[in-house]
Parts: C-alpha cells; structure tokens; sequence
C-alpha cells in the first residue's frame, strides 16, 4: 500500500488479523472515520464500532484518518483497537481531504463515512446496507441521527437556493401560513419528519453510506470544502449524474452534534469562517457567481441588521442575553468579511 509523504499506515499484519467482520451481503463493507482532537468520542465511536461489526462474516475494514490530533489520539487507537487502519496526517488536511485518502484505498463496494461524535449499532449498518441492496440506482443513504438523550435531529435536506435560505435565515417560514410560503417558494430546507425510506436531496455527512461503483462516477469528495457542505455539493453531483439520494429513518445513529470539530465551541470565529466560505463555494459552483455574491450580501445584511438591533436592545436593557447575541452577529459580520477578503 502506498503513502502519500507525511501519512503514516500503522495498522500491522497482526492488527489487520483481528479487524472485526461483516455480515455477507451483496455489497462488502469499509468504514471511514476522520479524528480532530476528540479521542473520547472517538473511542466511543470506535467501540460502537466493534461491537456492531463484530461476529459477522466478511471482512470489513475500518479506517481512521487523524488529523494531526496529537500522540495521546494515535496512542488510544493503537493500543485499544488494533484492527483499525490508521492514517496520520501531520496537519488537519480537513474534513473532505481526509476522507479521500481512506476513499483512495477503499475496495468495498460500500463505504461507510462516520464522524467521530457517533455512536453506531449493527442494526444500523444492516438497515443502511440493506437499502443500497435493494436500490441499485441509490448512490447513498443516511440515518436518522438522534441527539444522546434520544431527541431527532434533522438529518435530510433539500438542496439549498438562495429563496429557500432566505426564508430560513429571516424565519419568513415559521412568520407565513405554510401554503403561501410554498407558493413563494419559500420552502425550509428541512425535510418534515417521516418513519418510511425516502429519496430525498442531501443527507448528513456524520453518517453516510456511499455505493463506491456510484463514488468512482462523479469522483470523491471535492476538497475545496475544508469542512461543512461537502456532503451537499456530493449528494449534488450524486443527483447530477442520474443516481438516487435517500434517508432511512429506520436505522438511527446517536450524534453528538459538533463534538467533532475540535475547536472551541460551536461558534468560533474560524468555524463561522469556514462555514460561510463553504456555503459561498457551493453557490458558486452550482448556482453561479452571482447568486453566490447576493447570497453573501443578503447575509451580510441581515447579520448587521441584526446586530444593530441586540446591540441597541443591549444598551437600552443592559441584560447579558442582548449582548451575547450582538457578540454571535457581529462574529458573523466578521466571518463574512473574511471570505470576501479571501482570508
């Protein structure tokens, strides 16, 4: 197996003897996880992981792609889960290139991409698997995800515009009675919530089983997307080239939501940062220049707008909750600025 310089394969021949085994089926099985500084979580992933897989026949090869998290992660996975293939980057490639070089090495003809803030259970996977199996147009399908304390989190999307954002970021759907809206063509991204298989968009990232034959079609993930909206430009290019998207809320996931990014808190600067140039990328791509510039505008403006506004409620008031809503808005004007300014 060759390595690309500054990667480094640790799993031994000892260790690839004990990888954990998986159900036949018609499509055979890799896992993909991508770490970055959170070696709890991903040691409860990775347990999840073995227990799901294990006693099941057929190999299925687990991949974690570290970026640069440090010695006491890389130490964890050698020394509590031999199996597992691992792959360590000297700097945090990102989300999207660190799943292509696990990808690149992949000869399942499923790939099973899942964050380190998961949990996942056999069940699961089988249900997951099992709707590929029946599904040969399907290019990939998603579970629902569910918070630790059981509450649904949205895990399916319809591809985003800048009407339907618009709507979204001013709450122009939850203010309009849901017909008039729909005539505007104000649709929130979210699908409503459902209990039966459904083709749908664009699922979450935090799980998300890929069919490779569908994967060597349109390519890998598009590295441009540091994190955030590569899943969503990948269902697109899925769509794009004639295959099916679907979400099967019979297999659920646990998700702990954002405990995979690694920085500090949900709302750091550079998270916004990379969020927003994600989000003008994909307009970029599949939507043009111009939309994406309006995008940008629009929010740009409601940000300010809404920053004026705690800011003045916080002068008047004095009240904490005021000010720390201008501070969230006014890191948004400046995330904003940031991707104008290319930074």
């Amino acid at each position: 197996m060759e390595l690309q310089p500054g990667v480094q394969d640790a799993a031994g021949a000892a260790g690839l003897q004990d990888v954990p085994r998986a159900e036949a089926r018609t499509g055979s099985l890799e896992v993909i996880v991508v770490s970055y500084r959170a070696p709890e979580l991903l040691r409860g992933c990775l347990a999840s992981l073995g227990r799901a897989l294990q006693g099941r026949p057929g190999e299925a090869r687990v991949w974690v792609v570290d970026n640069a998290s440090g010695e006491p992660t890389v130490s964890m996975v050698r020394r509590e889960f031999p199996w597992v293939r691992l792959i360590e980057n000297q700097e945090n490639r990102g989300f999207a290139a660190a799943n292509n070089q696990a990808i690149e090495r992949c000869r399942a003809d499923y790939l099973l991409l899942l964050n380190p803030d998961t949990e996942i259970s056999r069940q699961a996977i089988d249900r997951l698997a099992g709707l590929l199996d029946r599904e040969p147009g399907a290019a990939a399908v998603g579970p629902r995800l569910l918070g630790p304390d059981g509450s649904v989190q949205v895990s399916a999307w319809r591809f985003p515009g800048v009407r339907s954002a618009l709507a979204s970021w001013s709450n122009l759907t939850r203010l309009l009675p849901g017909a008039l809206a729909r005539g505007a063509g104000l649709r929130g991204p979210e699908y409503p919530p459902g209990e039966e298989p459904r083709r749908v968009d664009w699922i979450s990232g935090a799980c998300l089983l890929a069919r490779r034959a569908a994967v060597r079609e349109v390519g890998p993930l598009d590295e441009r997307f540091f994190m955030y909206a590569e899943e969503t430009d990948w269902c697109k290019r899925f769509a794009e080239a004639g295959w099916a998207v679907w979400h099967q809320p019979r297999a659920e996931v646990t998700h702990r939501v954002g405990g995979s990014t690694g920085e500090e808190g949900p709302a750091s600067l550079l998270q916004r940062t990379r969020f927003h140039r994600s989000e003008y990328l994909y307009f970029e791509k599949h939507r043009g220049r111009p939309a994406a510039v309006l995008l940008w505008c629009l929010r740009l403006l409601l940000a300010g707008s809404n920053w004026l506004r705690w800011t003045l409620q916080a002068r008047w008031s004095g009240d904490a909750a005021s000010r720390s809503r201008a501070a969230r808005f006014r890191g948004s004007m400046t995330a904003l600025w940031r991707v104008a300014r290319g930074g």
